[in-house]
């Protein structure tokens, strides 16, 4: 354009023709900003395009129910051409119970006088009812840290492997929980531990007479008690205090049984 004009001041070409060249130029800009613009748009539509498949998707993926974890539907509330609606205050109906069944988690409840004795990863002893096998062995797993106000006892749970799906939910089971445990504790046969105003006694031997003997009692279990003092690994003690002869009474050896 600039070579134009100056051969247009040198009288080379004429003024007609540079008037040509100048509006042919302006065209081209014209055309350069429309390009420019219809480029713009593209990208906008291709923008738009790109939130439009996502929106899509979103809209789909509505249409597939996703369980958080792998289990299996338990309970089915809905058919097949059923109108399903979303949730409100006044509807509120399940379409479907996932259970998870990998891992069982049992339920217990601890009474007030043990709960002090209970800890996290405790042994636990889990026997289903109508189960015909062995007894399940795991661990506490998590505890409520309160009491419930109306039955004084807390909620203890035990999670179980089950990696063979032959525990189902909503089974009974027995649970034993072996809690402060003390595997060098002395103890004696529950019936050979008596009480009164003095605190409790066993009957002993001592020169093969019948022998009253204070101890201090601690923990009861599986129908043994636990001694805490007063008596000694060799003393022999009257099996049950049932029909033991007074204090002072000759007796053979073998009334006694052995504590351990």
């Amino acid at each position: 354009m600039r070579r134009r004009e100056e051969l247009s001041a040198g009288h080379w070409i004429s003024d007609r023709v540079l008037d040509e060249v100048r509006a042919n130029a302006e065209i081209a800009k014209a055309d350069l900003g429309v390009a420019e613009a219809n480029r713009a748009l593209a990208a906008d539509e291709v923008d738009l395009a790109a939130a439009t498949v996502e929106k899509t998707k979103a809209l789909l993926a509505y249409s597939q129910i996703v369980a958080p974890f792998d289990g299996v539907v338990a309970r089915r509330l809905v058919n097949r051409g059923d109108l399903v609606q979303a949730a409100t205050a006044t509807r509120m109906t399940p379409l479907f119970t996932v259970q998870r069944i990998d891992i069982i988690r049992v339920f217990c409840d601890v009474p007030e006088s043990d709960v002090s004795h209970l800890h996290i990863a405790d042994p636990a002893i889990v026997k289903p009812f109508g189960f015909d096998g062995k007894p399940l062995i795991g661990q506490v797993t998590r505890f409520s840290t309160r009491l419930d106000p109306e039955t004084r006892n807390m909620r203890t749970e035990i999670d179980l492997s089950n990696p063979e799906e032959r525990l189902y939910p909503g089974m009974y089971a027995e649970v034993s929980l072996e809690m402060n445990r003390r595997p060098d504790a002395l103890t004696v046969p529950a019936d050979a531990v008596a009480s009164d105003g003095d605190g409790s006694f066993v009957y002993t031997i001592t020169d093969n007479r019948i022998t009253r003997l204070a101890i201090k009692a601690g923990l009861t279990d599986n129908g043994r008690i636990e001694v805490t003092a007063g008596l000694s690994e060799e003393t022999p003690v009257v099996a049950t205090i049932q029909g033991v002869p007074p204090p002072g009474t000759a007796v053979q050896p073998p009334m006694v049984s052995d504590n351990r």
